[in-house]
């Protein structure tokens, strides 16, 4: 039986057999509904009216942590036995998709619900930037995982993740989503903004007189309305034309949207325009992205491949490429903290000529093209940093959903050279095997 890859992350739980050439099978939203006595995943799965009729809405995973390890058994129990079609007494192997950050402690929880509860054959954690480089044929680069609930920065060299780069920031797809969505309220509050097509039904979309969008017709405006532009000054000439645009959803209803719409993606590489507008998503505050987190996604990343350990900060201890805990420089320049060198300079040169996009928001427009274009200026000319795109063999959707497929590479060689833990090394050593034989 071929291993099983699972990547479960903010906005939706991945699941499938690993086979590299095509989409994961199964796509579960990560929002079950939990009745009194009943499993939250065998109750309902990621139903637009969860919560009605005295069901609790739970999730598993938020911003790249787990929050509820009952949520996740369920969940699993759901993908690989309802859907993917495990029989019990002939469970498969599974490989695991980690987030960076990841607790060793979670790595254990996992490893003990799948072999004590599921008697799995076997067991593998691959870290995300690893696996979403594997998926775009790269081995060593930087990584930007652009995820439902948070944005992930990390450098890999050699199939391995250099640990004083990984950083973790606050701003993910779903804070967007927030943000579009009062947009659209907005709208509709000052008369311009929806209408109904004739006839169509009172459901879905519209709700108690106000806006309410549903998940996916959230997700299809975010993609089709918002766009990021080539740069700062076509953001601010796209921003000063007075130019409506109108978009239907899927239920038939059509929105109207200004200029406004440009200020979503643009929010990725100035965070204040997320914070300090009436339209600011209620998850995020000012305070939230004070310090470090307010700068943007470009500054961000280069601060973690030209610091080793992101942005702010002192002096710290050397990573394992030599990268320490330097901060930015005086004057707001990257590099130069007072703590730490960073990647060596060959290194910083490697990370930098790959850098992969992934995650649910590298699909917005312009996005990629921004980012190069935006990396490209802060750089001296020495440097050729490049946005790197999915081979052309790979399906369309690698960049959204990289971790999986590289996992879907990466198990298909792990398990078959018995590099993973098996049943029997669990048994003799307990969840602790699980890190003498990971990734």
């Amino acid at each position: 039986m071929d291993p099983v890859v699972v990547d479960c992350g903010s906005g939706t739980f991945k699941a499938g057999y690993a086979n590299p050439d095509a989409d994961p099978p199964v796509i579960v939203p990560n929002r079950f509904v939990a009745a009194p006595g009943e499993s939250p995943a065998t109750n309902g799965v990621g139903d637009s009216n969860s919560g009605e009729g005295g069901g609790r809405v739970v999730v598993g995973v938020e911003r790249g942590r787990v929050v509820d390890w009952g949520v996740m058994e369920d969940a699993w129990r759901y993908m690989l036995y309802e859907q993917i079609g495990w029989e019990e007494g002939g469970e498969g192997a599974v490989l695991l998709c980690e987030p960076i950050l990841t607790p060793r402690a979670d790595r254990e929880q996992a490893a003990q619900i799948l072999f004590e509860s599921f008697s799995c054959a076997g067991f593998f954690a691959a870290e995300q930037p690893v696996l979403a480089l594997y998926a775009l044929g790269r081995l060593s680069g930087c990584c930007v995982d652009l995820g439902h609930g948070k944005t992930d920065f990390s450098v890999v060299q050699e199939g391995a993740l250099v640990p004083s780069s990984a950083r973790r920031w606050p701003i993910g797809g779903s804070d967007l989503s927030e943000r579009i969505q009062r947009l659209v309220l907005e709208e509709r509050q000052r008369g311009g903004g929806a209408e109904r097509g004739e006839g169509e039904e009172e459901r879905g979309l519209l709700t108690g007189g106000g806006l309410s969008l549903d998940a996916v017709a959230l997700e299809r405006l975010k993609e089709e309305a918002c766009e990021a532009a080539l740069d700062e000054n076509s953001f601010a000439a796209a921003r000063a034309v007075e130019e409506r645009k109108e978009f239907v959803l899927p239920d038939g209803q059509r929105i109207s949207l200004g200029p406004e719409r440009w200020d979503i993606a643009e929010a990725l590489f100035r965070p204040s325009l997320l914070t300090h507008s009436p339209l600011s998503p209620p998850s995020l505050e000012a305070s939230s992205l004070a310090g470090p987190d307010s700068a943007g996604i470009v500054r961000q990343l280069l601060s973690v491949v030209m610091d080793g350990a992101g942005l702010g900060g002192g002096g710290g201890g050397g990573g394992a490429l030599g990268g320490g805990m330097g901060g930015v420089g005086g004057g707001g320049g990257l590099g130069g903290g007072a703590g730490g060198m960073g990647l060596e300079g060959g290194k910083q040169r490697a990370a930098l000529e790959s850098i992969a996009v992934v995650g649910g928001g590298s699909s917005l427009k312009g996005l990629l093209d921004r980012f190069q274009s935006e990396v490209q200026m802060a750089l001296p000319p020495s440097l050729q940093p490049t946005v790197v795109r999915a081979p052309e063999y790979m399906p369309d959707n690698t960049a959204c959903y990289a971790a999986w497929y590289g996992g879907a590479i990466v198990a298909r060689i792990v398990f078959s050279q018995n590099q993973h833990v098996t049943r029997a090394e669990y048994n003799e050593r307990g969840p602790a095997a699980v890190h003498r034989k990971s990734m």
